[in-house]
């Protein structure tokens, strides 16, 4: 008797095993896909009016993705169907709260951010760290796994911390160190110097110009130099734009509306004021009354001067400083930025005696530029500030070169990865 309830104990141990072995082997299932399924093929479903960005992020998604699938398209969401073994990708929207967020949900992966350059860079967070060095296979197992999160950052958070703002181009490219060593700018800040990167209008390529985000950008990225444009508000703050209010910002759709002013001029506001506005932005080109509206704000030149201090040179071009160099110059002392700022643009431009500025400077016992600011226009060799082709490029150092060693572009990503190589 005892030999046969051990008998049937024994079996009871090995069943009980059995089914332990294969709940280690296997994952619950997402609902509508069994365990192991194996995705056929890829649908990435955008808005219906999807931000550039949103767009930018989809195609980087159809290129990878195309190489593990088949048949991958991309739809707006009003045309989603739900298919089978099909591995659908959300991008963009709607998103509470700041930071950015890629995680699994219902029958597949949904990628938003507070604005349309995080979802994008929340994007190429998913396919470089997380599917590229992932096996070809990806099955619903992988997938629903995924679970990417990023807090925001505050504005004055990485203002007093660049290092706590991550650039759109993170994954593709990585600046060697000496381009981001101010040491190393200022001893090849000479005539006979390497060339020298300015990025016009603050850089223009990943954020809106004149912006503290394009600023950091052109930072983080290696530029040597960035060219600003200064205005003065009613209450008599320094910002940093271009044009006027309804150019390069949300003014059209609040004018006159909550106390604001009717002016589209800088001056007709105070700074408090045009903290209610937003920055547009043109991808790349000059920011036009159409161009997409940002959450970013209109800065101060303080608070630029922080985030450039004893890491790049500041050129200050639309700045009319005959009238408020003092204020420039009050800026400059503050921030213990005197060593940060070139002389020229401008005040060539209105005959202004450079010397009598440089020598006040001297003379208060602050640190001074080794050299006036003389820009070149880089490009196509017809100075448009453009760039199309690599060869071109090349064409235009070997041309230019020995005319002056800053030149200024609107594309300054593709310049210092050339530098970089040389």
């Amino acid at each position: 008797m005892h030999g046969k309830i051990k008998y049937v104990s024994c079996i009871l141990i090995f069943i009980l095993l059995l089914s332990l072995i294969g709940c280690g082997r296997s994952s619950v299932a997402p609902q509508g896909q069994p365990a192991g399924t194996e995705y056929k093929s890829c649908t990435i479903v955008t808005p219906a009016s999807p931000k550039e960005y949103e767009n930018r992020a989809a195609e980087a998604l159809r290129t990878f993705f195309g190489g593990q699938f088949k048949q991958v398209q991309q739809i707006p969401e009003i045309q989603y169907q739900k298919a089978e073994q099909n591995l659908t990708i959300f991008v963009g929207g709607a998103f509470e709260g700041s930071g950015y967020a890629a995680v699994y949900a219902e029958d597949g992966i949904t990628i938003a951010g507070a604005s349309s350059d995080l979802t994008y860079l929340a994007t190429m967070q998913v396919i470089y760290e997380y599917f590229t060095n992932n096996p070809k296979t990806i099955t619903v197992e992988k997938i629903q796994s995924l679970n990417i999160r990023e807090a925001g950052v505050s504005r004055e958070t990485y203002i007093q911390d660049i290092t706590q703002f991550t650039p759109v181009w993170k994954y593709q490219w990585t600046p060697p160190a000496w381009m981001l060593d101010f040491e190393e700018k200022q001893q090849s800040y000479t005539l006979n110097g390497r060339m020298m990167c300015v990025a016009h209008r603050g850089g223009i390529q990943f954020y809106p110009e004149n912006s503290i985000e394009s600023t950091i950008s052109s930072i983080q990225m290696g530029c040597d130099i960035i060219e600003i444009d200064v205005q003065r508000t009613k209450d008599g703050v320094l910002v940093l734009l271009h044009a006027d209010l309804d150019v390069c910002t949300d003014w059209a759709e609040k004018k006159g509306k909550n106390g604001l002013p009717k002016s589209s001029k800088v001056v007709g506001w105070t700074y408090e004021q045009l903290q209610q506005l937003n920055l547009r932005f043109d991808y790349g080109q000059y920011t036009s009354a159409e161009g997409e509206i940002t959450p970013y704000k209109i800065p101060t030149l303080e608070e630029v001067m922080i985030v450039c201090k004893d890491r790049i040179y500041v050129n200050i071009d639309k700045l009319d400083c005959v009238r408020y160099w003092d204020d420039v110059y009050s800026v400059l002392k503050k921030t213990n930025t005197t060593q940060n700022y070139l002389f020229g643009g401008s005040f060539k431009e209105q005959k202004v005696d450079l010397k009598s500025y440089r020598t006040q400077m001297s003379q208060d016992g602050l640190p001074v530029s080794s050299n006036y600011y003389a820009r070149k226009h880089c490009g196509n060799l017809t100075e448009d500030l453009t760039i199309t082709a690599q060869a071109e490029l090349e064409q235009f150092f070997k041309k230019y070169y020995q005319a002056g060693n800053n030149f200024l572009t609107d594309h300054p990503f593709e310049c210092v990865q050339w530098l970089g190589k040389k």
